[in-house]
């Protein structure tokens, strides 16, 4: 009886083991079906939203790229680790993609230079910025993610039901400054991070000076247009662009509608324009470069007229443009004249500034006309080529020949507040400069009637480059986070003569 009693007990501790062991598989069950999972969809959610700040970083790196003309880059994190388990499991770990969309193509649609030089190719015709959209594609376990589109002025997510929605504010047109940047390249990966390169391309810190073509028949300069492939409806558009229509002065735009896939901007034709164009390859860190350069497009002079003295040279300066309106290097550019005068070279090859010079001289007083020519410039018409008239005197000339001054490079060293690091190139043919100012000022204040900062150098010479650093913090408005900002240098030579030149820039 008492052996009996023992082996009942023991029966018992065994199923009451089997029993405890039952319930902890059971409550490990229940947690991997429901606590694993929503654990896990709450670590590709906070993947998601860090994917998407990335996503916004590479555009920022393109926007930078195409207005200072620096290598940038940028890494997407496209896949997601869960959280280490003792017992449960997870899937394995997610992996997205990023990839280029096939080709599209962007224009600018009726907009006239006003430098009349430029106007020989910015004549109102279409001109097209071929473009591809950067995507981020997501592909979690849990998590239903929109893919997510950078274009170079917009980011904005896909998703599979409902309109597009925007992550930030366009940068497409703001007040008077239009940017319209062509993303290029070969991209399709798949990996848990993917770095990414933004390469120079065609990228200039000059803008093209433009307004609306000839007028209509009530005399109104006819609006220009801005059509861009897009996902994006109307009213989102109309939604963006919101702070750019109204009756303020720095209000340009007139409409924007969607169809076909393509956003139509509608700007005020009466309104200047600062139109700035780039082509950014994005590529893998690693990767070799396969975005081919710009075709050179027209050549303009650095001045109109010239004087010297018979036998006496002066230097001609002109200058090839690509179809984005950036600077060419490399190109040949021919000069001729018709009076038998004489060059220091027949052919130049630009510089890194798309400059071709030489030295010009003849032997008899009066004018002549000397022509610089790109044979490869695909403008048409009188684009290919630009003229320069030569005024040749008996003797020395008496007359003071006034200065110039070129912006060839602005470097962002500073952000929040920003700081520009400005350099100019100053010329002087009658070798007289004395002084430079160079000034950085809000563009929507007429004229940079009050800087935010000055910094001015006494200079000697027939010519010199010079560099500044313009910073922000010199206001004591405290204007050192704007978007955009104007940067000026003028130039004065011993007799009072002077010369200027400006752009706007990014503040980003």
């Amino acid at each position: 009886m008492h052996g009996r009693a023992v082996g009942e007990r023991g029966s018992s501790e065994v199923l009451g083991a089997i029993l405890v062991f039952a319930i902890l598989m059971a409550a490990i069950g229940i947690f991997q079906t429901t606590v694993v999972p929503q654990q896990n969809e709450r670590a590709e959610f906070d993947a998601y939203q860090e994917a998407v700040t990335d996503m916004v970083e590479v555009n920022t790196q393109v926007v930078r790229t195409s207005g200072q003309g620096t290598e940038g880059s940028a890494t997407i994190v496209t896949g997601v680790q869960y959280p280490a388990r003792a017992v449960t499991m997870n899937p394995p770990d997610p992996i997205g993609s990023v990839e280029l969309t096939a080709d599209g193509s962007a224009s600018v649609v009726n907009a006239r230079a006003v430098d009349p030089e430029e106007a020989d190719y910015w004549d109102g015709s279409a001109r097209s910025v071929p473009t591809q959209r950067l995507r981020f594609r997501p592909s979690y376990n849990r998590f239903d993610a929109a893919p997510v589109q950078a274009t170079g002025y917009l980011v904005y997510r896909l998703p599979e039901r409902g309109s597009p929605i925007a992550v930030t504010e366009q940068s497409l047109v703001r007040g008077s400054r239009v940017s319209l940047v062509g993303l290029r390249g070969e991209v399709s990966v798949g990996d848990d991070r993917v770095t990414l390169s933004t390469v120079p391309v065609s990228t200039s810190a000059r803008t093209v000076r433009v307004t609306g073509n000839d007028s209509d028949a009530d005399g109104t300069p006819e609006p220009i247009r801005l059509e861009v492939p897009t996902d994006l409806g109307s009213a989102t558009w109309n939604r963006l662009l919101a702070g750019q229509m109204g009756p303020e002065s720095t209000q340009n735009v007139r409409s924007v509608s969607v169809s076909g896939g393509v956003a139509t901007v509608v700007l005020n034709g009466s309104q200047t324009y600062t139109l700035q164009l780039s082509k950014v390859e994005v590529r893998e860190r690693s990767d070799d470069a396969v975005v081919g350069s710009a075709d050179p497009a027209y050549v303009v002079g650095q001045t109109e007229t010239e004087r010297t003295a018979v036998n006496e040279s002066v230097g001609i300066t002109v200058r090839v443009l690509d179809t984005f309106g950036n600077p060419v290097a490399g190109e040949a550019v021919a000069f001729s004249d018709n009076a038998s005068g004489s060059f220091s070279r027949g052919v130049v090859t630009t510089d890194d500034r798309g400059q071709a010079t030489v030295r010009y001289s003849n032997g008899r007083t009066g004018t002549a006309v000397v022509e610089a020519r790109c044979d490869v410039c695909v403008g048409t018409g009188g684009a290919a080529s630009t003229n320069v008239t030569v005024h040749i005197t008996g003797g020395v000339d008496s007359v003071n020949r006034p200065p110039s001054v070129e912006i060839y490079d602005v470097v962002q060293t500073g952000n929040n507040p920003d700081v520009f690091e400005v350099t100019a190139s100053l010329t002087d043919p009658d070798e007289n400069l004395a002084n430079v100012e160079f000034g950085l000022s809000d563009p929507d204040v007429a004229d940079g009637a009050t800087p935010i900062s000055n910094r001015g150098s006494n200079v000697d010479g027939d010519s010199e480059t010079v560099t500044v650093r313009l910073d922000t913090r010199d206001s004591p408005a405290g204007d050192d986070n704007l978007n955009e900002y104007r940067i000026s240098v003028v130039v004065t030579d011993a007799e009072g003569a002077k010369d200027s030149d400006s752009l706007i820039t990014s503040g980003i």
